[in-house]
This record gives structure tokens, C-alpha cells and sequence, in this order.
């Protein structure tokens, strides 16, 4: 019998973090506070405790973290632009019959859905066939 297992892609080492919410700003903030005073506590108990906090504090105590998340937020902006930019720059002078169909659409190809569902199909004729 041989092995069916499928190879991963290899991970994109290249493309930006993530945007950081304000909550996690303050996440990151209150749980080194938290963790110098109670090195002892499980993260769980930590992060419902901060939770409380966040819910419980004012728009205006929270005004200091929207400003990290929005500074984050156009660091994102940036990066996600160069990237694409490089992307489409390198694709286009490496392979001139391959293209993307949307800069948006870096992070996922369609063509691997439309064969799982063709092999899926041809397998299930199979089975009313044979089975």
C-alpha cells in the first residue's frame, strides 16, 4: 500500500504579521504587569482577569491602545503593499504565463479546491461503480 500523505507547502516566510487589535495591545501590557506580581498564576486565569478589565474600562482609558492599533494597522497596510508589489514584480519576471488573478487573492489558490472536488467526484463514481 503507499503512502497517501500530502506535503505541505512550504510557509511564506515573507509576508507581513498580522494587524494588532487595541485589546491585544493591552493584553500584552497588563499581562507583563500581572505575571512580575503573581509569576505563579495560569495564563488562562490571567487573560480572564485582564478581559474583565478591558470591558470594564472607559473609551477613554482605552484611547492609548486604539492609537497602537491604528499605527499597527497602517504598519500592516505597508508591509501587505510592498509585499504584493515584490510578489507580482518577481512572479511576472520569473514566468511570464503565470499570473494571479487579483492582488487580494495572494493568500489562496482556487485551482487546488476545483481538483479535490474532481478527485472527490471521480472517487465516487468509483465506489457506485465498483462498491
Amino acid at each position: 500500500m503507499s503512502s497517501t500523505r500530502r506535503r505541505k507547502k512550504k510557509k511564506d516566510l515573507t509576508v507581513p504579521k498580522g494587524k494588532t487589535s487595541a485589546y491585544l495591545f493591552f493584553v500584552i501590557e497588563r499581562k507583563k504587569e500581572l505575571t512580575s506580581k503573581n509569576p505563579y498564576h495560569r495564563f488562562g486565569s490571567l487573560t480572564n482577569f485582564i478581559g474583565k478589565e478591558w470591558v470594564s474600562m472607559s473609551e477613554e482609558d482605552k484611547i492609548p491602545y486604539f492609537k497602537l492599533a491604528e499605527e499597527d494597522k497602517e504598519r500592516y497596510e505597508k508591509e501587505k503593499k510592498e509585499y504584493l508589489k515584490y510578489n507580482q514584480e518577481s512572479s511576472s519576471s520569473s514566468s511570464s504565463s503565470s499570473s494571479l488573478s487579483s492582488s487580494s487573492d495572494w493568500s489562496s489558490s482556487s485551482s487546488s479546491s476545483s481538483s479535490k472536488k474532481k478527485k472527490k467526484k471521480k472517487k465516487e463514481k468509483e465506489k457506485e461503480e465498483f462498491g
